[in-house]
């Protein structure tokens, strides 16, 4: 609804029941919901939206790899919209969707800081795996 209720509040009436959410069919599509950046000639989406969200307030979610791929190809047309703290039982966020456009290119670039966020976390993460693996052999020789 929130989408439709955008495209509806730009001028975009027709395009906002064109709007589908794709996901309850194609849970592999790499995004959930087909829309439109504004009017449309063709009828076809240009705009596709991948939906995040926590209970939480800390900025934190999984991007699977077919994700990734999709908002790779898609560039420019391809959406995060992020809703944190969302109250499960009523379905509710008190907080507005963050909404990201392009983030492969914004996570992935060299100038991003969100980019360089998400590479210290790969690269904590790689080295939390080593030591572990490390930990184990050692415990393993000492049994």
């Amino acid at each position: 609804n929130f989408e439709k209720n955008m495209r509806k509040n730009l001028g975009f009436e027709e395009e906002s029941n064109k709007i589908r959410q794709i996901s309850i069919d194609f849970s592999n599509a790499g995004y959930d919901i087909e829309s439109f950046n504004g009017k449309t000639k063709n009828g076809m989406p240009d705009r596709f939206i991948e939906v995040k969200g926590t209970t939480q307030k800390e900025f934190n979610f999984y991007w699977s790899s077919n994700e990734i791929k999709m908002a790779k190809k898609n560039g420019d047309s391809y959406w995060i919209y992020y809703i944190s703290e969302i109250d499960v039982q009523n379905k509710t966020s008190p907080i507005e969707p963050k909404i990201f456009q392009d983030p492969f290119e914004n996570i992935f670039s060299n100038d991003s800081k969100i980019g360089l966020a998400g590479a210290l976390a790969c690269a904590c993460t790689i080295l939390l795996m080593v030591i572990l693996f490390i930990s184990k052999k050692i415990k393993n020789k000492r049994s």
